[in-house]
C-alpha cells in the first residue's frame, strides 16, 4: 500500500488463505456501545468499545518484519508514528512491528511480500479496541497512565506503550474531524475493568 494523507474512518502466525477467509465474513466495523460524559451539552469525552459485538470487531493485524525485508520497506513508516491509507490505519508501534487496523487489514496484510525475516499474525480477537475521544481524553488518560498526552508529546499520529489503569495499552492519536482521539488496544480479558476505570476518571470533566 502506498501513502495518503490522513483522514481517519478508522497477531500464532495465519495463513494468506485464513486471512483471506476470516475478511470474507466480516461486515463493516462500526462504532458501538459509546458512553459520553457531558458538560452543558458539549461532549467532553466519549468513551467507545469498537469490538463489543462480533459484527462490529475492528479486523487488526500485526506484521513483524526486519529491517531491509520488501515488508517493512512496504510499510514505511518512523517508529512511534502512524498513517492513515484507505481504510487502514497503519501504526509502526515498535521498531519492527507495525499494526493494520481496519476493514482494509486482512488484504494489506495478505499483499505484503514476506520474503526474508517477516511474518504477519490475526490480533483482531486477541486485541481490543477502544476509542476515547473528546476535548478532556488526553486528561482522562493522564489521570490514568504515565505518558505526558499534551500536543508536544504527543502530535496527531503519534504512537505509543503504556499503562493505562494498570493495563498494558498501545495507544495511537487518531483525531477524529479535527476533535482530539486517541485508539487504545489492550487484551480483551480486561475490558469491563478498563471501560469502568475511563468511565470513573472521565466523570470528573
Amino acid at each position: 500500500m502506498r501513502r495518503s494523507p490522513r483522514s481517519s474512518p478508522l497477531p500464532g502466525p495465519r495463513s494468506r488463505s485464513c486471512w483471506s477467509a476470516a475478511s470474507a465474513s466480516r461486515r463493516p466495523c462500526r462504532n458501538t456501545t459509546p458512553t459520553s460524559i457531558r458538560k452543558e451539552h458539549v461532549s467532553v469525552v466519549e468513551i467507545t468499545h469498537l469490538d463489543a459485538s462480533p459484527d462490529t470487531r475492528v479486523p487488526k493485524a500485526s506484521v513483524r518484519a526486519a529491517d531491509g525485508t520488501a515488508a517493512a520497506a512496504a510499510l514505511g513508516l518512523n517508529f512511534g508514528s502512524s498513517e492513515q491509507r484507505g481504510d487502514t490505519l497503519v501504526v509502526r508501534i515498535r521498531p519492527d512491528e507495525w499494526y493494520l487496523l481496519g476493514d482494509g487489514a486482512p488484504a494489506m496484510a495478505d499483499g505484503l511480500d514476506l520474503s526474508g525475516f517477516a511474518s504477519t499474525v490475526d490480533i483482531s480477537h486477541s486485541r481490543t479496541a477502544v476509542r476515547l475521544t473528546g476535548d478532556r481524553a488526553a486528561d482522562t488518560l493522564a489521570k490514568l497512565g504515565t505518558a505526558d498526552f499534551s500536543d508536544h508529546m504527543t502530535p496527531n499520529g503519534a504512537a505509543l506503550g503504556n499503562g493505562i489503569a494498570g493495563v498494558t495499552c498501545d495507544i495511537v492519536r487518531d483525531d477524529q474531524q479535527g476533535v482530539r482521539s486517541y485508539l487504545l488496544l489492550l487484551d480483551g480479558s480486561f475490558i469491563t475493568y478498563f471501560l469502568g476505570a475511563l468511565r470513573d476518571a472521565a466523570s470528573e470533566f
